[in-house]
C-alpha cells in the first residue's frame, strides 16, 4: 500500500514538473518596484524588472537573468539588463523562448514588465489572507494549510468553488470564488467578524447613562438587546445624582444572566459646575483668584514681584477677566533711566519702585475633566502698569527725597491650568509704552474662590 503512494505521488510530481508552458503575454507596467527594489549592472545602470506569473511550477531558470531570481506566489521576480533583447525560460529539460521584439517591447533600465506564462493544464490559482490568523479555509470541500508566509493558496482549474472560513469565537464566512481564463491569480482578504452574545441590563435608574467599555451607549432604557463579544467588559453606569456604577462582567456564549444596577443617591447635594453652564441666567458663572507671580524681563534681566486678585467671568466657553496686581519691580540700568527721562529726574539711584497693574482679558476656557473640576483657560488682552519711583534724597540736587509716578501698557497672554481650586499660570507680557520696558515672562500659583 505504501509502494502504490510513494508511486501515486512520484507522478504527480512529475505531471506537474513536466507541464508545457507557452507565452501568453507581455506589458510594461506603470510601476516604481524596478526604482524602489533597484538593481545595477556591472556599468552602474540600474536594472529592468521582468514579473513573471505562472501558476504551480516553482522551480522555473532563466538564462538572461542579471543575479538570483526570487520567486513568490506564482510570481517570479527577474532582473534583466538594459536592452536585454529576449528571456530563455527553463522548465527541466524544456526551454522556451520570449522575443521581446515579439510584444513591441525594448526593455529599458528602471523599467518593470509583466510576462505571463500559460500551462498545459490551464491552472489558476486562488490566495487567501485571512483574519484571524488562526482562521480555517475549507476549499472546494478540501481544508487548505496556509504556507510559511500564512497565506492559503490554491492552484486548480478554471472553475467556481465553494468556500468557508472558520475560526473559534468568530462568525463563519462562506463564498464563492471563480477562477477565470483572463485572471491567472484571485486575491481574496477575509476579515472574520466576533461572535456577539445578548445581554440585557435592569437600573434603578432607567434614564442613567449606559457606557461599555467606556463607549456611551446611551441611556439604559433605550437598551433593549445589548450584543456584546465573548469574555470581559467594563459596564459603567452614571447618573448626574447618584455615585457611579462600575463592574466587570464576562459574557459567555450562552447562559447570560440580567446585570442588575443600584445606583446610590449622593447624601447631599452636589453642585456640578457642567450643570451651571446650563442655568436659563445666560449661562454666565465667575470667581474670584488670589496669586502670586513672578515675571523676568528678557532683554533686560530684571524681575517684577506682585500679588494678584483677579475676578473671572464665565459665558458657556468664553472666559473674561479683570484683576489688580500690586508688587515691586527690580529694574535694570536701562529701565532706570528711561523711567527717570520722564520723570526729569537724572543722576540718582532709585531706593524703591512700586508697581501696580490692572490686566483686562479675554479667551476660552476649556474643560479637562468631568464637571470641570479641572480646565484650562487661554487668554489674551491688554494691561495697563503703575510706578511709583522713590529717589534717594543723597543724589538729589536739594538732598529731598522725591517720588515720581510712570505709567506704561502694553500686551498680555496666558495660559492658565486649573486642578480643583488651584492654578498655575504662564504668562507673556510686552511694554508698547514709550518706557520700552521691554517683553517678559512669568509663572503665577494661585488659588480660586467660588
Amino acid at each position: 500500500m505504501r509502494k502504490i503512494l510513494f508511486l501515486i505521488m512520484f507522478w504527480s510530481t512529475i505531471v506537474v514538473s513536466a507541464q508545457d508552458i507557452t507565452i501568453s503575454r507581455m506589458e510594461a507596467l506603470q510601476s516604481t518596484k524596478a526604482q524602489v527594489d533597484a538593481r545595477k549592472d556591472k556599468n552602474g545602470k540600474k536594472c529592468a524588472i521582468v514579473l513573471v506569473d505562472v501558476v504551480g511550477i516553482d522551480k522555473l531558470q532563466f538564462k538572461e537573468a542579471f543575479g538570483d531570481v526570487n520567486y513568490l506566489l506564482n510570481e517570479y521576480t527577474v532582473y534583466l539588463k538594459e536592452g536585454t533583447k529576449q528571456l530563455t525560460i527553463i522548465n527541466g529539460k524544456n526551454k522556451v523562448l520570449a522575443n521581446f521584439d515579439d510584444f513591441d517591447i525594448a526593455i529599458e533600465s528602471g523599467t518593470t514588465y509583466k510576462l505571463i506564462l500559460e500551462t498545459s493544464n490551464k491552472l489558476r490559482s486562488a490566495c487567501f489572507y485571512l483574519k484571524p490568523k488562526d482562521a480555517d479555509l475549507v476549499f472546494n470541500n478540501k481544508k487548505v494549510t496556509k504556507n510559511e508566509n500564512g497565506i492559503y493558496v490554491i492552484n486548480d482549474k478554471m472553475g467556481k468553488y465553494d468556500y468557508s472560513v472558520t475560526a473559534k469565537g468568530y462568525e463563519t464566512v462562506n463564498g464563492q470564488v471563480e477562477l477565470t481564463e483572463g485572471e491567472l491569480v484571485v486575491t481574496k482578504d477575509i476579515e472574520l467578524e466576533e461572535k456577539k452574545y445578548p445581554i440585557s441590563i435592569i437600573c434603578s435608574h432607567p434614564k442613567a447613562n449606559l457606557f461599555i467599555d467606556d463607549i456611551p451607549l446611551g441611556t439604559v432604557e433605550s437598551q433593549n438587546n445589548i450584543m456584546l463579544t465573548e469574555g470581559k467588559h467594563v459596564i459603567r453606569v452614571t447618573n448626574k445624582e447618584c455615585k457611579d456604577y462600575e463592574s466587570n462582567y464576562t459574557v459567555k456564549a450562552s447562559g447570560n444572566t440580567p446585570i442588575k444596577v443600584t445606583l446610590t443617591e449622593y447624601k447631599k447635594k452636589i453642585v456640578y459646575h457642567k450643570n451651571e453652564r446650563t442655568k436659563t441666567t445666560g449661562n454666565f458663572r465667575s470667581h474670584i483668584d488670589v496669586n502670586v507671580s513672578g515675571n523676568y524681563f528678557l532683554d533686560e534681566k530684571s524681575t517684577i514681584w506682585k500679588a494678584n486678585l483677579e475676578y473671572h467671568q464665565y459665558l458657556g466657553i468664553f472666559a473674561f477677566k479683570e484683576g489688580i496686581g500690586a508688587g515691586v519691580l527690580d529694574p535694570s540700568d536701562k529701565q532706570h533711566k528711561e523711567l527717570d527721562k520722564y520723570a526729569e529726574v537724572t543722576n540718582c539711584t532709585h531706593k524703591t519702585i512700586f508697581a501696580m497693574d490692572l490686566p483686562l482679558q479675554a479667551g476660552l476656557a476649556l474643560p479637562l475633566s468631568r464637571y470641570n473640576t479641572s480646565s484650562v483657560l487661554l487668554l489674551a488682552g491688554l494691561y495697563g502698569a503703575y510706578y511709583n519711583i522713590g529717589h534717594s534724597a543723597d543724589k538729589m540736587e536739594d538732598n529731598k527725597a522725591v517720588n515720581s509716578d510712570s505709567f506704561d501698557f502694553g500686551l498680555r497672554a496666558n495660559v492658565q491650568f486649573y486642578i480643583n481650586r488651584f492654578s498655575l499660570s504662564f504668562e507673556w507680557n510686552n511694554s508698547l509704552s514709550k518706557y520700552k520696558l521691554g517683553t517678559n515672562i512669568g509663572v503665577s500659583l494661585g488659588y480660586r474662590f467660588y
